[in-house]
């Protein structure tokens, strides 16, 4: 072999290890702004600051779903995460005193003043959300006016509930109530006139969908109605209208903290996606209207 081979060999063997070099470099830096992206997002999502919401039906996360979507799309480093009571809404309350949960979203303002106020719970009602429809349904008839004279009616069991259906038939024209000066909410006792002799059972509300059989009418909380495939609004009987800034302000579910901390401002965050557009429209379409926004949008 001559030396001018030799020296060519040499020199292209040098340039492939000088590519080769060169690739491999190339590779450890991809990798390297890869992993260091992937660690950042990372990053980003733990240290978000999180809030425990208490809520008592699956069928919210929904709506927190979105409250999150629209958090993110507004930069704001926060992240919802809900908790289930399913046991009782009581312990919801309880657990926000405690601490073990920064915030509830269940309960209507009559409700939680009552809770309260037996309770002895340092909490605040931090802002306003949704009415819960309670309306007035029948297998037999097809209005308030058809219902007979001794009809009976089931009403929920739940003093908050069976106080909120005496008032919706009240509306619907079947007896009158007086609201007592030391309660939040009727009770049968202060009936003041059933011209119908109208007989009221108090019963649980998850049965009265299926107790309808049984009855001349009933009033139903809507996510026993849905959870019944009913429609709240198109098979009800009576559909009360509602103002929740006048006079059904108190059936207004509310947004609860700890007192000592409602001014903190990842929950005005968190209340403000919440009154928005985009969750007044999930509340519409997720419960078939049977959730009524009860804010500005």
């Amino acid at each position: 072999m001559s030396a001018s081979n030799a020296s060519g060999k040499k020199a292209g063997n040098k340039n492939v290890r000088s590519l080769i070099g060169l690739v491999v470099v190339a590779i450890i830096v991809v990798a390297a702004l890869l992993a260091g992206r992937f660690a950042f997002g990372k990053q980003d999502e733990t240290a978000k600051t999180v809030v425990k919401v208490g809520i008592v039906t699956e069928a919210d996360n929904q709506v927190w779903d979105k409250v999150n979507e629209i958090l993110d799309k507004e930069g704001k480093n926060i992240k919802v995460e809900t908790v289930t009571f399913q046991g009782g809404s009581g312990l919801a309350n309880q657990a926000v005193d405690d601490g073990e949960i920064d915030l509830n979203a269940f309960q209507n303002k009559n409700f939680f003043a009552t809770q309260v106020k037996t309770n002895g719970y340092k909490l605040s009602a931090i802002g306003d959300l949704y009415i819960s429809r309670l309306n007035l349904y029948s297998d037999k008839y097809t209005s308030p006016d058809q219902i007979p004279d001794g009809a009976k009616i089931a009403i929920p069991n739940n003093p908050a509930n069976g106080g909120h259906a005496l008032e919706v038939l009240q509306q619907a024209g079947l007896l009158t109530v007086t609201k007592p000066s030391d309660s939040q909410y009727p009770t049968k006792n202060d009936i003041t006139d059933n011209p119908k002799n109208l007989v009221i059972d108090e019963v649980d509300v998850n049965q009265i969908p299926n107790l309808l059989k049984d009855y001349d009418a009933g009033v139903i909380n809507v996510y026993a109605v849905l959870d019944h495939d009913m429609d709240p609004t198109k098979d009800a009987i009576f559909n009360p209208d509602l103002d929740y800034k006048g006079k059904d302000s108190q059936w207004v579910n509310v947004l609860v903290a700890r007192t000592a901390d409602k001014d903190k401002q990842e929950y005005k965050d968190v209340l403000a996606a919440y009154q928005t557009k985009e969750v007044a429209e999930v509340l519409n379409s997720q419960f078939k209207n049977g959730y009524v926004p009860a804010f500005e949008y």
